[in-house]
């Protein structure tokens, strides 16, 4: 254990882009970013060019997504599906659940919906960006700064087959028992639905047959559930239902391991697929991308789950992290604690203000989504935050490859 005086905070992600009017990418290369539009059947950043047979990176897509509200199991696969909508729909989706959320595109165009409070610390790529939609407002108050005095227990690790970082930042009373029941519950969740596991519940019910009933346990019932939902709600922009379409693009893990561009490299050093897929090939694979095929249901306090067909597989790693995040807040409340900082790969929720009787926002940077320097960015915008919320950054990195015609 750790102890910090800072509750300054940064969400740190990596996108792959370059400056410019707009995203740039490198000259014969196009992205292939690891979120798949099932509707399309392929990465939400990329279209089929017809005229040369070749797929292009989308010039206006949204590269991020930062939503804010108060439930972190929603927020994760909302900023999802509203990269896969693109900007316009996407709007129009989160004004209709009265979200706040700040978008950035490739195009250099940026959206603010609801009420989004920043600092007036704004960083200078900011004004590269064309405001299209929503108004600024920019909080007067206090933050929290590097020097208030106190201290938080901060404890850090890896979860989910140790391929994510979580930080737990906690002030309270007996905060080493609360770590321990978070780290209990989330390592419950990976035994349910996680696909590292071959005897987790979702690797069984990925690799059953059609009409086979599989009992599930609570905890993979609520997922199942809460993206089912979402699937609906979404129109099927969010859909965990991609392992297919996953790894027919190579952007499933083990893809993503061996493809992914290392820190610093730079053009002719990628690796990369020999080919991508065919039209025709992400076609018939759509055909197993259906969530209608799933059938959940309770009987005498006990849960289950059967498919329609077989070729249906999951994967709940667009709403677990959310969904772990939410567990976590409810333990701290639970246990008193009296604020927190609970973040998993950049699913961050932020309890309570309070630090010595002072009620204090928070600080949150979002990192600049067209790159400066491989890999390293810089802040493109400071947000403050009275607590009780979740912020949840989603777009075109950290997961992605380089693919290079002719190279």
């Amino acid at each position: 254990m750790q102890r910090i005086p800072t509750l300054l905070i940064a969400i740190i992600f990596s996108f792959a882009a370059f400056c410019g009017c707009s995203v740039n990418y490198p000259d014969g290369y196009i992205q292939v970013t690891h979120i798949i539009d099932a509707r399309r059947g392929m990465p939400y950043t990329l279209e089929y060019d017809e005229l040369s047979g070749k797929y292009i990176n989308k010039p206006d897509a949204v590269i991020s997504a930062t939503i804010i509200t108060s439930d972190s199991t929603r927020a994760d696969a909302y900023a999802t599906a509203v990269c896969v909508m693109g900007l316009e729909k996407g709007i129009a989706f989160l004004e209709s659940k009265n979200l706040n959320a700040v978008l950035f595109t490739a195009d250099k165009k940026m959206a603010i919906v609801g009420d989004v409070a920043f600092t007036d610390s704004q960083y200078d790529e900011y004004k590269d960006y064309d405001l299209v939609h929503g108004t600024p407002r920019v909080s007067t108050d206090d933050t929290i700064s590097a020097d208030y005095g106190n201290s938080y227990d901060d404890y850090r690790g890896n979860i989910f087959a140790d391929t994510m970082e979580y930080r737990l930042t906690l002030m309270g009373k007996d905060t080493d028992s609360v770590k321990n029941t978070i780290l209990s519950q989330w390592h419950a969740i990976e035994k349910s639905v996680g696909l590292n596991l071959s005897d987790s519940e979702l690797s069984k019910f990925n690799a059953m047959d059609k009409d086979v009933t599989l009992e599930i346990s609570e905890i993979t019932y609520k997922i199942l559930s809460e993206a089912f939902s979402i699937y609906r709600e979404t129109e099927g922009a969010f859909n965990p239902a991609v392992v297919g379409l996953s790894r027919m693009w190579c952007v499933d893990i083990e893809g993503i391991k061996q493809y992914r561009p290392y820190p610093g490299s730079k053009s002719g050093s990628w690796n990369f697929p020999e080919k991508l897929p065919t039209q025709e090939e992400t076609e018939l694979e759509k055909t197993n991308c259906d969530m209608d095929d799933l059938n959940l249901w309770q009987s005498d306090g006990k849960y289950y789950v059967s498919k329609k067909n077989a070729d249906l597989k999951l994967d709940m790693g667009g709403i677990a992290k959310g969904y772990a995040v939410d567990i976590a807040r409810d333990i701290c409340i639970e246990n008193g604690i009296v604020s927190a900082i609970i973040n998993i790969a950049g699913n961050m929720y932020l309890l309570n203000s309070k630090v010595d009787g002072k009620v204090l926002p928070w600080t949150v940077n979002v990192v600049s989504p067209t790159e400066r320097n491989p890999f390293i960015r810089d802040n493109i915008v400071q947000m403050s935050f009275a607590g009780n919320v979740t912020i949840v950054t989603s777009g075109d990195y950290q997961r992605f490859y380089f693919y290079g015609y002719d190279k």
